[in-house]
């Protein structure tokens, strides 16, 4: 996550550790004039509302200029512009999740001062988990996306998935390839970052 517009952390609405869904608000930025520069740009927008009818019906009468009526109409289009940036900034004091997830780490506090772009905390989505591993040039072609795999935990469980990824470019140094498996992880009962076996049929051969 990251701030979009700047400002003060004014509130905490999620705490780390603690589950998230798409749209939930995670924290309050200081609206300060905000909500009063929306107002003042509304007002603006019906008043050049007004002037731009005003300036179209007396083109079609025959009494105002074509360039008085261009004019009445941009103004009328950048108050309109004004209304929705105004709209848009005061939204963005609410900082919301962008998906379902865990918020995994927060960066700020109640009263820290942000600028656009700073960093304010991780999202983590767990489900599905994404497992990945190193095949050799000689396996690599008996695997292929969509093909069922498993991965084996240190404790000897197990959960099956399906290769989602299979680089086709070797690493220069292992001359290995990347591969990678999704597996289901619907409770998040797997963290992510844990070492883990992969295992993948080789294909068949006759004997």
């Amino acid at each position: 996550l990251r701030a979009e517009v700047s400002g003060r952390a004014e509130d905490i609405l999620v705490f780390e550790g603690q589950p998230v869904e798409a749209g939930q608000p995670v924290l309050q930025m200081a609206i300060n004039d905000r909500a009063a520069r929306l107002d003042q740009a509304r007002a603006s927008l019906e008043q050049r509302s007004i002037q731009v009818e005003a300036a179209r019906q007396l083109a079609k009468e025959s009494f105002g200029t074509r360039v008085r009526k261009a004019e009445a109409e941009a103004q009328f289009q950048q108050a309109r512009a004004d209304v929705v940036r105004f709209e848009i900034d005061l939204a963005n004091t609410l900082v919301k999740a962008p998906f379902d997830g865990i918020l995994d780490t927060r960066t700020v506090d109640v009263g820290t001062v942000l600028n656009i772009g700073d960093k304010l905390g991780t999202i983590v989505d767990l489900d599905p988990l994404k497992v990945t591993g190193q095949i050799s040039e000689r396996n690599v072609g008996d695997v292929s996306i969509g093909m069922p795999g498993s991965m084996v935990m240190s404790d000897g469980s197990q959960v099956t998935g399906e290769v989602s990824y299979v680089a086709s470019v070797s690493d220069p140094n292992t001359r290995t390839f990347k591969i990678e498996l999704l597996v289901p992880n619907a409770n998040s009962d797997i963290l992510a970052g844990l070492a883990a076996q992969l295992r993948l049929p080789a294909g068949k051969r006759t004997a």
